[in-house]
Formats: structure tokens, sequence, C-alpha cells
């Protein structure tokens, strides 16, 4: 999807790109390895990310991108100086969605671009009871092989997880995830957006995917079963998406 959006919308080499919420670095060297950008700022959270970002990106060598650490929810970004900004599944995890959209708004060159890929289903994961009609229906007709858990036993049904025990596991998983679209208007103007799904295969294959192997026949067999119901599920407005790709610009205020 970057390659994507830089071919698409880009086209050309950036002088100055930013990535947030980095981890452990592999979009701003992929970048950097594409010459997509000149220079590339990146920041996360974690020192430890940032650390082995930063010794893969010398072991590759490649010295135009710029790491530091800092929290999201409270960054600070230079006023018009990225001609481009990419988040990839960072902001379902962002609290303080305004200010961070409105940073990043803030941070681009006129007409700089801001593209995401990201989750934007229910906040903390509290699938709708259509979803997990679907999944459980998928899941009683599965062969218990594929239903091996990593944590052991079989899958047998997929329930919602409390909210108290999600916040318990993760407290930024899925906070805000439902207003990242809504926001996005209010600070860009939305030039491309582009949903692929998500709804069922990310609660039904949750613990269980490592069971299959697409080269697989049978395997494969019910693997296109589960991708064509979803997609009939979104055709038909039943589910909306849990996954969407968005590019947007720089709106002027």
């Amino acid at each position: 999807p970057v390659d994507w959006f830089f071919r698409t919308f880009v086209k050309e080499k950036a002088s100055h790109a930013l990535s947030i919420s980095c981890g452990t670095g592999f979009w701003e060297r992929r970048l950097s390895k594409m010459a997509f950008a000149e220079r590339i700022d990146a920041f996360d959270y974690s020192q430890a990310c940032l650390d082995w970002a930063g010794e893969k990106a010398s072991e590759n060598g490649l010295d135009n991108i710029n790491y530091w650490q800092a929290d999201i929810n409270e960054i600070k970004l230079k006023r018009n100086h990225y001609d481009f900004v990419i988040s990839v599944a960072a902001l379902h995890h962002v609290a303080n969605l305004e200010h961070v959209l409105q940073e990043i708004n803030g941070s681009l060159k006129p007409g700089g671009l801001f593209f995401y890929d990201e989750y934007v289903g229910p906040n903390r994961m509290q699938w709708t009871d259509e979803v997990l009609n679907e999944v459980n229906q998928v899941l009683a007709t599965m062969p218990s092989r594929y239903r091996k858990q990593v944590s052991g036993g079989l899958k047998k049904k997929e329930e919602r997880v409390p909210i108290k025990k999600m916040i318990e596991i993760d407290p930024t998983e899925a906070v805000r995830s439902e207003d990242i679209l809504p926001l996005t208007g209010r600070y860009f103007e939305v030039l491309e957006k582009r949903e692929y799904g998500g709804a069922i295969l990310m609660p039904l294959f949750m613990n269980i995917v490592g069971n299959f192997n697409a080269s697989r026949e049978e395997d494969r067999r019910i693997l296109d079963h589960c991708l064509n119901r979803e997609k009939e599920l979104l055709r038909d407005g039943v589910i909306l998406a849990n996954g969407v790709i968005v590019v947007c610009r720089k709106k002027v205020s």
C-alpha cells in the first residue's frame, strides 16, 4: 500500500517525510531503500524499538533516517515541514486523536499528503452480534485441526472480550478506532479511501491463523470461502470493514 501511495500520489522523490509510531522501522527502511524521500524522520514511544530500528538502518547503510522517542498523544511536530506523513496501524492506539491529527496537518507543507493504513473497527474490538454470528457459524464447520489455538485447546466460539479485560491487556488497543475516519474529514481533505474488510476475518482467525497454509488445497478452499463470505456481507452492508487505507491532503483552515 505504501508503494501504491507513492506511485499514485507522490510520484517523485520527496525532500522530507515523517513516519509516526514507527516501531522497529520497517517502513522507514523501505522508504529509504526505494528512494521515496531524501530525509525521513520517525518517532516511537518505545526506546527499545527505536534502538533496534537504528541498528537495522545502520546495518543497511541507510544514513538518512532520524529517530527520536516521543509519546504520540503529546507530540509536537515542526510546522510546514513534511511533504508527506505515513502511519501504519498506529492511530487506533491513540487516545488524543484530535491533537495528533491537528499536529500532523500542521506539520505538512501546503499540499502535503497524509497516508494511513488502519484498523477502524469497533472500539476495544467489541464485535457486533452480526459479526459474531457469522464467525461462529464458520467456526462450527471447521475441522478441529484448524481450530487449535496458540494458547492450547480448541477455539469453539468467538466472544467479546470484556472491556475491562481489554484495558488490562493493552489500554491503548483500539481505544478510539471508531473515531479515526470521522475526525480525518475534520482535519484533512480526503483524496481516496479504500476499505479492505477484516470484519469477519480478524475475529475468526485470531489465535488460529497459523494452522492454515494457503499452498494446501483444502486450506485454500476454506480461506477462499471465508474471504468470499466477508465480501458478500460487506457488499450487502450487513457488516462494516475494519481495515482501511486513506490518502488525504493538508486542509488549510
